[in-house]
């Protein structure tokens, strides 16, 4: 099976090509493959008219699974009926005879979308400024003889940030939700990598209540019982300011993230930018906590 695109039935030529195959047939609109499925209320005919370069019927002819060229991957299994599309959809058609292999890819598609998105993300040449994907894109996913991913929990956690924050930082820039102020939502979910990454060598850590101060969140954990005191949190704020504040020159400012390991407790000061907070950020400190505290012989 080789995936191919579709024709562009809209798209008129001086000199008319035959294409009695198509004329008539269903036509699928490549905005009719959503995240949530196909969208059969934006089906239509095809026109009476010149198509540029028309495929063989056998690209039309069921079953088949239809990709379209976006980033979210958006795709259908088609076993049924004749149906043309267009050159924004990849087909991947097979004889009847291999219909369960087809069901198996979509099924593939929808269990491991997630880590499909942002593999995508990660290697395609044309996502950074768009949503649109090329074919080779659509050839270059993984796809394993097991038809399953071996891919660790953290990994995963990885490919979530990916799909769901990354992917529109690289996009949109300071406009995208990585920009915006972290949220309760995402440092729960920051708090709950980080004590699980820990525990792996240090087990018992826990998070308390954090503290917000204006561009910084403090979020302190502690090994065992306790709560955290706040009696000099004003001091505390002042002093994390300057902590965290850099101003070196006219033309760099520096945004730092500082651990503080005071007896039982950790605390981790940093911008309250969403970006700072995310899961995956979240391994990345902890593996570093885990380094400080091998190297103070804990």
């Amino acid at each position: 099976m080789a995936a191919r695109p579709g024709l562009h039935p809209r798209r008129r030529l001086s000199k008319s090509l035959p294409a009695e195959h198509l004329v008539g047939a269903r036509y699928l609109p490549s905005t009719a493959l959503t995240p949530a499925g196909l969208d059969e209320a934006q089906l239509s005919l095809v026109p009476d008219g010149p198509i540029e370069r028309p495929r063989a019927p056998a690209r039309f002819t069921p079953p088949m699974l239809l990709v379209r060229l976006h980033a979210d991957l958006p795709h259908h299994l088609e076993t049924e009926a004749y149906l043309t599309y267009p050159d924004q959809v990849v087909g991947i058609a097979a004889p009847r005879a291999d219909l369960p292999e087809l069901r198996r890819l979509d099924r593939y598609f929808k269990r491991e979308s997630r880590v499909l998105q942002a593999y995508v993300a990660a290697t395609s040449r044309k996502i950074q400024k768009a949503t649109a994907i090329m074919q080779a894109d659509i050839e270059a996913l993984p796809y394993p003889p097991s038809g399953a991913l071996d891919l660790s929990p953290n990994e995963r956690l990885v490919a979530d940030d990916i799909v769901d924050t990354y992917r529109d930082l690289i996009r949109l820039g300071e406009k995208s939700r990585a920009y915006a102020v972290c949220d309760d939502p995402t440092l729960g979910a920051f708090n709950e990598a980080f004590t699980r990454q820990v525990a792996t060598i240090y087990p018992g850590l826990r998070p308390l209540a954090h503290q917000r101060w204006s561009g910084a969140i403090c979020q302190p954990f502690l090994f065992g019982p306790g709560e955290a005191e706040w009696a000099d949190a004003d001091q505390l704020h002042q002093r994390v300011l300057q902590l965290l504040q850099g101003d070196p020159g006219p033309a760099l400012r520096l945004r730092r993230i500082a651990r503080i390991f005071d007896g039982r407790a950790i605390l981790l000061l940093k911008p309250d930018r969403r970006r700072y907070w995310l899961p995956s950020i979240a391994l990345r400190d902890a593996d570093e906590t885990l380094a400080e505290l091998h190297a103070q012989g804990l």
